[in-house]
């Protein structure tokens, strides 16, 4: 990689200038629309039975002063709003709605009534500890919550134009600026939880405040020195935790070093950032200090906080990512573990740290043009990212699992490994999430800079895009569900000497570029077709990419997977389920893919297709514990659905790799 910052970098195509009309991802963003955005408003203000109480909003009128009570929920639940909030502000664009843009503004409204004088924002600690504020970072999340403010207020304000919820932002980030920096009299810490880093750099995005840039910087280049931060701000307020009162390092086995007592890697803490070379702690937590990270490397021109950006990426990507996309192998502390330790059944796989490496893997994109982010981030928006939303927008996953064995479930281990998705969580964080990420797709889709438009994903949609001083008007026809036929069609007032750069999929095996019906003179570059100083300002470009079944094995240092194989097409993988199956699917093993069957199926309305593949049945007629091995194959036909569509017909059994003869 060449590290060198540049002038010329790709910038992303704002989501106000881009109009998905893919059948796919259009489903979801109807969905979004017209189901998820009201039932988590009636969830944020505690309106529908049988699910998880919230709070969120009563919070906020809490804090106020417009009713009396006390804080409910975990300390973080401002968050939810913020995330809502970001939701609306996508929907808006893709869909004029007068009532629910009503709505939010009188939810900023409300924000802005909550919010203190010196522009303080944290319900929590105004209704319940104001004499507390910024004394705990390490646990209460004040920063993490402004982070996601600071999305949000962007996110409105460049779908509507209304200043009021930036200027609450504002009040709130200078706030922040105000006691937080090398300064004497000022807070030298961070927050336990990154996510103000790149939520300020978002904000200076609208506002070109430098104070903002240079303020995710400190954060940045202060996590990690010593001396440790959240050690001096424990012993300051009297060595005690948010969670109980408990004391780290007064249990019996504990050591008296309070660094080794809460762990200093699961707040990435253990070393300054541009010394870490592994990703280690709460993956989520991971995945947003790198997108804050690559945000200020990028607009500071720090190459040298780059260089630490691209360590970290290879380590997830090339060690620690599951097939699907999904990070965090385990339940404690949602967390990393060593290389190539991929467990399919107890793995964590949170919803929140796909998106988190989603978003990290668009930062990378426009760092460094190559197809490998790029793939990430498409492996995530078929697979990882959208198997935490139900087709019906009703209920969700939490935790991502491989693989999933009802029966199983009296296991401890097991214990956050849901068979069927929920209507809601008490700490909520990926439901909303998801929803602001499906609406704000149309931001993956393109890059730009000063001569190049970049493709990375094809989705189709109706776009309006610039090339330096010059736009051009994009309509792309695809759908990679169906096949791997794409027509792009490209529009404008000035084309000459400007380029078009698409990306090849990984898992293509061959392609073929048209302008009209001529053969393309192109180059290839970091995995993307560049067609070179385009001879007209109308042209139809058509490519087409060759798929097949894929049988994907495991690195032999993943345990787990030996002897097993994955099956994916185009850009989804495949599991297998009982419903299709039958139970036991540990006992089916694949064959071959010489005479695999593709079939369309219907749910809800949107079309899908599953894979049948040519396999075997052991069977064992011997029911004692042990014995001697005398088992039988038998030929059978396995049935295989989309990844992020299992979980839809009930409960019952699934898994993604499968044994092999």
């Amino acid at each position: 990689m060449d590290n060198t910052i540049t002038k010329e970098l790709a910038s992303n195509i704002k989501f106000n200038n881009v109009n998905i009309t893919d059948r796919f991802f259009g489903y979801y963003q109807n969905l979004i629309i017209n189901q998820v955005i009201p039932y988590q408003w009636k969830v944020l203000n505690d309106e529908l039975e049988g699910v998880e109480k919230s709070s969120a909003i009563k919070n906020f009128k809490i804090a106020a002063k417009e009713i009396e009570g006390n804080f409910y929920g975990f300390i973080f639940q401002d968050s939810d709003v913020y995330k809502w909030l970001e939701a609306v502000a996508y929907s808006l664009h893709l869909k004029e709605n007068k009532e629910l843009e009503r709505c939010a503004d009188e939810v900023i409204d409300l924000i802005g009534r909550a919010q203190q004088d010196d522009g303080y924002l944290h319900t929590y600690f105004i209704i319940e500890r104001p004499d507390m504020k910024f004394k705990d970072l390490w646990e209460c999340h004040e920063l993490y919550c402004a982070g996601h403010f600071f999305e949000a207020a962007t996110a409105y304000y460049n779908a509507t134009r209304k200043e009021k919820v930036i200027e609450i932002a504002k009040k709130l980030a200078d706030c922040i600026y105000n006691n937080f920096g090398v300064e004497e009299g000022k807070i030298k810490g961070y927050d336990g939880h990154e996510e103000v880093e790149l939520g300020l750099m978002s904000l200076y995005s609208v506002t070109k405040e430098k104070r903002y840039l240079d303020l995710a910087k400190f954060f940045i280049d202060e996590r990690g020195q010593s001396p440790h931060f959240f050690e001096v701000e424990w012993e300051a307020r009297g060595k005690t935790s948010y969670w109980n009162g408990w004391n780290p390092c007064e249990s019996p086995n504990a050591s008296k070093d309070f660094i080794s007592c809460i762990g200093a890697e699961y707040n990435q803490t253990h070393k300054p950032v541009r010394e870490q070379d592994e990703a280690v702690g709460h993956a989520v937590r991971v995945v947003y200090m790198l997108c804050g990270m690559i945000d200020v490397a990028r607009e500071s021109k720090d190459n040298s906080l780059l260089e630490a950006c691209q360590k970290l990426w290879n380590n997830i990507v090339n060690q620690k990512m599951y097939i699907t996309g999904a990070i965090g192998s385990t339940h404690v502390g949602e967390a990393f573990t060593g290389n190539y330790d991929l467990p399919n059944d107890s793995l964590y796989g949170e919803t929140c740290a796909s998106i988190g490496l989603a978003m990290a893997a668009k930062r990378m994109l426009n760092t460094e043009i190559n197809s490998k982010y790029s793939d990430v981030i498409e492996k995530e928006i078929y697979n990882g990212i959208i198997s935490g939303i139900a087709m019906d927008g009703k209920s969700f996953f939490y935790v991502n699992p491989l693989e999933v064995y009802p029966k199983n479930h009296t296991n401890p281990v097991l214990e956050q490994v849901k068979v069927e998705r929920q209507k809601w969580y008490p700490c909520a964080c990926c439901p909303p999430n998801v929803a602001r990420f499906l609406l704000n797709i149309g931001d993956y889709i393109y890059s730009s800079n000063n001569d190049t438009v970049y493709i990375h994903q094809y989705i189709a949609n109706n776009s309006r895009l610039n090339i330096g001083e010059s736009f051009v008007n994009i309509e792309m026809k695809c759908d990679l569900l169906k096949s791997q036929e794409i027509e792009i069609k490209i529009g404008g007032s000035d084309l000459e000497n400007k380029n078009i750069a698409l990306r090849i999929p990984s898992w293509s095996s061959g392609h073929s570029v048209k302008i009209f019906n001529n053969e393309a003179d192109y180059e290839i570059i970091n995995g993307y077709i560049y067609l070179r100083n385009i001879p007209k300002n109308d042209i139809s470009i058509y490519l087409s990419f060759n798929s097949e079944l894929k049988v994907i094995k495991a690195n032999k240092r993943v345990r787990y997977d030996a002897g097993k194989v994955a099956i994916t097409y185009g850009p989804l993988v495949y599991c297998t389920e009982e419903i299709d199956n039958g139970d036991m699917l540990y006992n089916l093993l694949f064959k071959d893919s010489k005479n695999f069957e593709r079939e369309a199926f219907t749910h809800n309305d949107l079309e899908l297709f599953k894979i049948i593949v040519d396999g075997y049945r052991e069977i064992d007629n011997d029911d004692s514990l042990y014995h001697e091995n005398n088992v039988t194959l038998e030929n059978e036909k396995i049935t295989l659905v989309p990844y992020h569509y299992w979980g839809n017909r009930g409960v019952g059994e699934m898994q993604v790799w499968l044994r092999i003869k």
